[in-house]
């Protein structure tokens, strides 16, 4: 047995098909790695990173009711004037966590980010002339169609998993604040005034955007008293230091300020797939093993990426569980 698991890991270190862009074969290092393999039946993966390279790519945007298909070309600039794209530009380069680096010997900024999205949409509207030039702990700087506008940080609300979206308050340089937020779909409609005559358009731009397999997003803000500003952060401060009930009391606060949002636009990154993905998928369905997505995307992204990866045939019957406890997924099951 020894050696027939000896013979097998030199087989699969020849194996021409195992070897590395960077010409690195494969290399076992546990003598009982073949036979745990062979034990597998279920494979489950991650959308982004995994299935897809995680290289964001800006492809479309819906701003007042109008799909623009190419960002990345400067479509949006001769719009600027429009009061909607005005506003979308600069959340864009406002409502994330992006830092601005200028290198050494370079005139053109390099953004870093933990969020590859962030970066495609902060590029997107540097691209369209909304440009973020610098970002401190208390303040931003944006070159706005080519004029510099600085913006005070009142607050940021971060993003969490549980949230599904992140919000920055800023004070403009007149005084006046405005909350800006982004995120998952389903965590911003909520929040959307219910007399917003555009949301039903930007629904259906953005079920397009996901059934191509798109990470979408939804972008509102609104301006906010400055009563109500001071009232928010009289309360997030008082929660953040609440020994019992803190994360409720936050989000309490946060709710004060994410109501009544007016819709700004929804953005669509692409997350292109990894070389061979389907090919992949399809020998490991050919040795008879389960292959699940885990992901936190839109469904209808995550079916359209199921598709291109071979995971689901367009011979399969799709049938959508959507309860959020045992007995619903139990009765839908059934």
């Amino acid at each position: 047995m020894e050696l027939a698991i000896l013979t097998q890991s030199l087989f699969m270190r020849w194996d021409n098909d195992m070897v590395c862009s960077n010409n690195k074969r494969m290399r076992p290092y546990t003598s009982s790695l073949n036979s745990e393999l062979g034990l597998i039946e279920y494979v489950m993966c991650d959308k982004t990173g995994t299935l897809t390279q995680n290289k964001m790519e800006f492809r479309q945007c819906s701003v007042g009711g109008n799909v623009y298909l190419d960002p990345m070309s400067g479509c949006l600039q001769p719009q600027a004037s429009n009061p909607e794209v005005s506003l979308f530009l600069r959340l864009l380069a406002i409502c994330n966590e992006v830092v601005p680096e200028k290198q050494e010997g370079r005139h053109e900024l390099e953004y870093a980010s933990q969020s590859p999205d962030e970066i495609a949409l902060v590029k997107g509207a540097a691209a369209n002339g909304t440009i973020l030039l610098n970002r401190e702990p208390e303040t931003l700087t944006i070159n706005h169609q080519g004029k510099e506008e600085v913006f005070s940080i009142v607050a940021n609300l971060e993003f969490t998993p549980e949230r599904r979206r992140m919000s920055v308050l800023v004070r403009g340089e007149g005084g006046e604040y405005i909350v800006m937020s982004k995120g998952a779909d389903q965590m911003i409609q909520p929040q959307l005034a219910k007399d917003d005559p555009t949301t039903q358009e930007a629904m259906r731009h953005l079920d397009d955007f996901a059934e191509q397999g798109h990470r979408v997003m939804m972008c509102s803000a609104r301006s906010v008293p400055e009563e109500e500003a001071q009232e928010f952060l009289r309360r997030k401060e008082a929660a953040s230091v609440e020994l019992e009930g803190k994360d409720e009391r936050v989000a309490e606060a946060y709710g004060m300020l994410e109501r009544d949002m007016k819709l700004v636009g929804v953005t669509c990154v692409e997350d292109k797939l990894q070389d061979d993905v389907p090919g992949t998928v399809q020998f490991l369905l050919a040795a008879g093993m389960h292959v699940w997505i885990l992901t936190g995307d839109k469904l209808e992204t995550a079916e359209a990426v199921a598709r291109t990866s071979s995971i689901v045939s367009p011979t399969m019957t799709i049938s959508h569980v959507r309860s959020h406890d045992k007995n619903g997924v139990e009765g839908e099951m059934r």
